[in-house]
């Protein structure tokens, strides 16, 4: 758990929902708290095994008294039982009787023997109990209560600002960096102990389905219209999963289908070559795609620069995208990968100077043009890229949905989800959740995942040594848009987190509110 979040565990009485109303009744206290609670209870406990037996031997030296004539035996089992207020020394005496009343008592030991065993019962039992009472407290890794005066979400001031702006791209970029750094060391397989602790959950988990219908028009998509990629996280339970803590009948669950596929630019491509001679770039060959105008920017979606594959650098990687439900998008998609029920995201990776030591057949990363380097050891074949860009199209929806009826959102953009959030009969407390969680829907689509991390978003740039890449499986582009969509749910873990706890910076030009 975060330093910013443990500094606002709620300490108090609280009912954690995850038990019911009874099990769950806690008392969260401060380490310091905790400690003397724990000596105490220890005190306690040994304290109350001897009120205990003080009881049960006063109650069994009662309904043993007779004004019937009894022998040695029994008055001295009765001074025991009066004047010893040890559950452990009472049983030793009884135990020690037996031996000096063997041969001038009738039956020592069958009469000893109940009073030891009860005796030795009660010392068990409240060893155990003194044992175990430090399970009473619990670390403030397990399961606390946030609460903080600063809770809330994060929102710009409103003053238009360059600083404003700098401010989101800054805030928006560092919780993306945060959450990709959780996914790696906490998703999949990965188990860093150290770091996994910070959610109510560890991981949010999806299935994937390798042949999905592709999410463009028909032909769009590499290898057909039934080989794209769709991660679908099913019902993502409100307070089990996200740590949102209400009763059973006042969660909400949420869920995310993410389609993606690689996708043909042939027929949507122009060279241009540059003939202003004032421009820094005069002579140049530029190749530009059309998948949609950028509103008040240019008629074309994207330009590349073809000299650009000689500067000896890497993997450059950018995204756009737009928002279904909203009118101002900057990129206005061509029909073709338009959408009316889902957030569209395209991403251009051109490998520029990079050279692959074998083929590589993934439609995303294309390489197979050799050429060879002469050396002393002989000739080295290594390849080149297909074409200077390759594109990659996704496609986001979300939903609420409320357990208590059944009742759904449809499977839309995250704008439409969160406005629709309000006709499936939640409750207050449901709705104030939906609208909680639709805070933080813009933050966790695949754009948002890519976007200002450039090459590092890339698992293959972990293989890449001076602009050699090391072999890549055929769906290497699987691999990548998985990590993506991991980055999008460690962020939503994230931000529901930062919600409660408050942002841990709050830079100038934006707020919490």
């Amino acid at each position: 758990m975060s330093q910013a979040v443990g500094a606002h565990i709620y300490t108090g009485p609280w009912i954690n929902w995850s038990h019911g109303i009874i099990r769950g009744s806690t008392l969260t206290l401060s380490s310091a708290n905790g400690g003397l609670l724990t000596a105490f209870l220890g005190i306690f406990v040994t304290a109350a095994g001897a009120a205990v037996w003080r009881i049960l031997s006063y109650l069994i030296h009662q309904v043993r008294t007779s004004s019937d004539p009894q022998d040695g035996f029994h008055h001295q089992q009765q001074l025991i039982l009066r004047n010893n207020g040890s559950p452990g020394g009472a049983a030793w005496q009884f135990f020690q009787m037996v031996f000096f009343w063997w041969k001038s008592a009738k039956r020592p030991l069958l009469r000893s023997l109940p009073l030891s065993i009860l005796a030795l019962c009660n010392l068990l039992l409240f060893a155990v109990a003194g044992v175990f009472s430090s399970e009473v407290t619990k670390s403030a890794g397990n399961e606390t209560l946030i609460r903080s005066p600063n809770c809330g979400m994060w929102t710009l001031d409103g003053s238009g600002s360059q600083q404003e702006i700098f401010a989101f791209q800054t805030k928006v970029l560092n919780d993306t960096i945060t959450a990709a750094s959780y996914a790696r060391a906490c998703y999949g397989s990965a188990q860093n102990v150290l770091e996994c602790n910070q959610f109510a959950q560890q991981q949010i988990k999806w299935t994937t389905n390798k042949n999905a219908s592709c999410p463009f028009e028909s032909g769009v998509c590499f290898d057909g219209d039934t080989a794209a990629y769709e991660m679908d996280t099913g019902p993502i339970d409100s307070h089990a999963v996200l740590g949102i803590n209400a009763p059973e009948h006042e969660r909400v669950t949420y869920r995310k289908v993410t389609t993606c596929s690689p996708i043909h630019l042939r027929g949507r491509e122009q060279d241009w070559n540059n003939t202003n001679k004032g421009a820094g770039t005069y002579g140049e060959t530029f190749q530009r795609f059309f998948l949609g105008p950028m509103v008040d920017i240019s008629n074309y979606t994207y330009e590349y620069n073809e000299h650009t594959a000689y500067d000896n650098i890497g993997y450059t990687l950018n995204s756009i995208f737009a928002t279904v439900g909203v009118a101002d998008n900057v990129w206005q998609p061509i029909p073709a990968l338009n959408r009316t029920d889902a957030d569209v995201s395209i991403f251009f990776l051109a490998p520029n100077s990079i050279s692959y030591i074998h083929p590589v057949t993934d439609p995303f990363f294309s390489a197979s043009i050799p050429y060879t380097i002469p050396g002393s050891a002989g000739n080295t074949t290594y390849y080149t890229t297909d074409h200077y860009v390759h594109a990659l199209g996704c496609i986001d929806r979300h939903q609420f949905c409320n357990p208590a009826s059944g009742d759904c959102t449809p499977l839309t953009g995250y704008t439409l989800a969160s406005q629709t959030s309000s006709r499936v009969g939640l409750s207050p407390v449901q709705q104030y959740t939906a609208n909680t969680l639709s805070l933080t829907l813009q933050f966790v689509n695949m754009y948002f995942s890519v976007n200002g991390r450039g090459s590092s978003a890339l698992r293959a740039q972990e293989g890449v040594y001076e602009l050699l890449q090391g072999p890549l499986p055929p769906t290497q582009w699987m691999i990548e848009v998985d990590s993506w969509f991991a980055v999008g749910m460690a962020k939503l873990q994230q931000l529901v987190v930062q919600y409660a706890a408050g942002p841990s910076v709050v830079l100038d030009g934006t707020r919490c509110v």
